[in-house]
């Protein structure tokens, strides 16, 4: 896994910042490093796939489509979430603010039948339980070393 974080490091240098931001390189680079000194059934194969993909795109005249290379980042972090757990950097406080915004929504529905004026007043309420619980659960993964 280590090669492949190295190899990583090389090809990052043919991508601009704003190719290597959209490919999630640095991402990569940090999974490969967090599952060094793990070896679990089929991820290996998935970053094989994946690191393949992005080779391909670094060259000039790859008939590729960037989306697929990041259906195969995006399959492999799905399964590096299944099998063992590990999150990207700032995926839980994300996901918790989605609720969050859900749940503020809902809210504030209730205000809108005393006056249609106040229907954005749940919105930020959410938002703030959502980021609040968001990054508790973020902090308490990273304690576990659970993120990426």
């Amino acid at each position: 896994m280590n090669d492949t974080a190295m190899r990583l490091e090389q090809l990052k240098q043919r991508f601009t910042e704003k190719q290597q931001k959209k490919y999630k390189i640095e991402v990569f680079i940090r999974l490969c490093k967090k599952l060094e000194e793990l070896d679990p059934e089929g991820i290996q194969s998935m970053m094989d796939e994946a690191l393949e993909l992005l080779i391909q795109l670094s060259e000039d005249d790859h008939e590729l489509k960037p989306s697929q290379y990041i259906k195969s980042f995006t399959k492999l972090q799905k399964e590096v979430r299944r099998q063992l757990g590990f999150t990207e950097e700032g995926q839980i406080r994300s996901e918790y603010v989605g609720i969050g915004i859900a749940l503020g929504v809902a809210l504030g529905t209730p205000f809108v039948a005393i006056n249609p004026a106040f229907i954005g007043i749940g919105l930020p309420i959410g938002l703030a339980l959502g980021a609040g619980i968001g990054d508790q659960k973020e902090k308490a993964a990273a304690a576990e070393g659970k993120v990426y």
